[in-house]
């Protein structure tokens, strides 16, 4: 890379090598799409994690479902000896 003072800008030298040149450029646009990659996955995790907060809310709920089911269920079985007993002492 040469600076002209007199003119104010720069160019490159004909001594660079087409090679150094179009390595960095290779290494630049990996760059960016590592990065991208990264911030793709950051914001699906951010998803997961953002998802998984709901998760003690949700597990409250089916714990209270399933004391429902477990109250039907013990009726249905109160009914049912209630029934057999009943037909026990008729015979």
């Amino acid at each position: 890379m040469v600076i002209d003072p007199a003119a104010g800008n720069w160019h490159l030298d004909k001594r660079v090598p087409v090679a150094l040149i179009i390595t960095l450029v290779m290494q630049f646009t990996f760059g960016v799409w590592w990065v991208s990659k990264i911030s793709t996955r950051v914001d699906y995790l951010e998803i997961q994690m953002n998802q998984g907060i709901n998760l003690p809310t949700e597990i409250g709920a089916m714990k209270e479902q399933l004391r429902g089911i477990e109250r039907s269920v013990q009726r249905v079985q109160d009914v049912l000896d209630k029934k057999i007993n009943f037909e026990g002492d008729v015979k």
